[in-house]
């Protein structure tokens, strides 16, 4: 069993980084392509829910009458994921054999704050102000040496607005494959760092692994060599055995039986 860093940031600190976050977001979502599914801006933007993964500790007051107004205790705050395993499916169902993944270690941790703000300059130059104020935080935010000296790496970790942030980060990925889409027979999907590259041809399989690890070296995030490999449905399923998690379909199954309305109105009426 492993521990999985993460940064509580103060309630103050927050609401200014949900401030930032809430004016670009909408933005940049637009030049994320559908096949990305972590972190997607919501159509209708309610006080306290800004993306589709929605979080009761993103909303700043903990009252049950504010949760009741704020949060549909129904809304499937997960869904995106089940999707994003879907698309695995569908993929295996249709020839695409051969899966492209790659591990990145330490993501959040690694996240190299100079290239977060090139990469939020280049795409909406407009909000240079924003975007200086919250990299000043963010460098603020990253762990001291034992020397007092802060690197200018790594973005706190536990709340879906850095998890935003993140997101953003692998926009290189989005670009890259979506345009390879365009000239090759592959399917790209993304879930935060989880890439999945399918693709009926081994020697397309191969380049696009080599274009996964060339990306993450230029983020100057660090590989996994040994997780970083060709998987073949047809050799012992193993797509299947290595991403679909049955515990999944079974979340999914849970959140259609709460959409019914008398379920959704009997869990309402108990929250009151």
């Amino acid at each position: 069993m492993g521990i999985r860093p993460g940064t509580l940031l103060p309630i103050s600190d927050r609401t200014v980084l949900y401030a930032f976050i809430k004016e670009i977001a909408p933005v940049l979502d637009k030049l994320i392509p559908p096949g990305v599914y972590s972190y997607r801006v919501k159509e209708k933007i309610a006080k306290g829910e800004l993306f589709r993964e929605s979080d009761a500790l993103d909303v700043p007051f903990l009252k049950k009458d504010t949760i009741q107004a704020e949060i549909d205790p129904t809304d499937a705050w997960y869904s995106l994921w089940p999707k994003f395993n879907e698309k695995t499916k569908e993929a295996m169902s249709t020839g695409y054999r051969y899966l492209s993944v790659s591990d990145i270690s330490a993501y959040f941790e690694n996240i190299n704050l100079p290239i977060l703000r090139d990469i939020f300059m280049e795409n909406i130059p407009s909000e240079q102000k924003i975007i200086n104020v919250m990299m000043r935080c963010l460098e603020t935010w990253t762990v001291k040496t034992e020397h007092g000296y802060r690197p200018l790496r790594g973005i706190p970790q536990g709340s879906n607005i850095c998890s935003f942030l993140g997101n953003t980060y692998s926009l290189a990925f989005d670009r890259q494959f979506s345009k390879m889409e365009e000239s090759v027979d592959i399917k790209y999907y993304r879930y935060m760092d989880d890439v999945r590259i399918f693709s009926k041809d081994y020697a397309i399989a191969r380049r696009c692994l080599f274009d996964m690890e060339r990306i993450i070296r230029k983020l100057h995030l660090n590989v996994q060599s040994a997780k970083t490999k060709i998987l073949d449905e047809k050799l012992n399923t193993e797509i299947t055995n290595s991403l679909i998690d049955t515990r999944i379909d079974r979340l999914k199954s849970l959140r259609d039986i709460l959409g019914d309305h008398k379920q959704k109105a009997k869990i309402v009426a108990e929250l009151r």
